[in-house]
């Protein structure tokens, strides 16, 4: 329901085994999201978590509380339209075959642009309506904006 009303894509995945079960809208496999931020997206305090990539797409998991080891992944979406340079990187970490670049940055350019602090929203909204909690979408984001103060000052 959320791919119709908002053009976010959406994933169903089990955390144990790693493995998608289930893409809205259809797609190859090419478009799901890397290994490398599913990773990330597990575990926590919340059922929420969010990252940002560094071409600037957002995704974003809910866990199910009743089945811990499944989660609703969403994105990706972006604040703005690609350029040539971010979707060569994106080729690279998704590692796209040559032939299979066109529909790969077709699929990007149709993905939806949201600020962060809108996609915490729809993930809020999202994470309410399966696990009947209610979350400040405010208060993740200054969770982690604090956490990353902390770490540059580590640092």
């Amino acid at each position: 329901m959320l791919y119709m009303d908002s053009n976010i894509p959406s994933y169903l995945y089990s955390i144990p085994n790693q493995k998608f079960l289930h893409a809205e809208p259809v797609q190859t496999e090419l478009t799901y999201p890397p290994s490398k931020y599913t990773c990330r997206l597990n575990g926590g305090d919340s059922h929420i978590s969010y990252l940002s990539t560094k071409y600037g797409i957002y995704f974003g998991g809910v866990t199910i509380e009743n089945s811990p080891n499944i989660m609703l992944i969403f994105g990706p979406v972006n604040i703005t339209s690609y350029s040539d340079s971010e979707l060569h990187q994106m080729n690279m970490d998704y590692m796209v075959p040559r032939e299979s670049r066109q529909k790969f940055s077709d699929f990007f350019q149709r993905v939806p642009q949201y600020s962060l602090a809108g996609f915490l929203i729809k993930l809020t909204f999202i994470n309410y309506c399966i696990n009947g909690e209610m979350l400040d979408p405010q208060k993740l984001l200054l969770k982690t904006n604090y956490r990353r103060s902390i770490v540059r000052k580590m640092v």
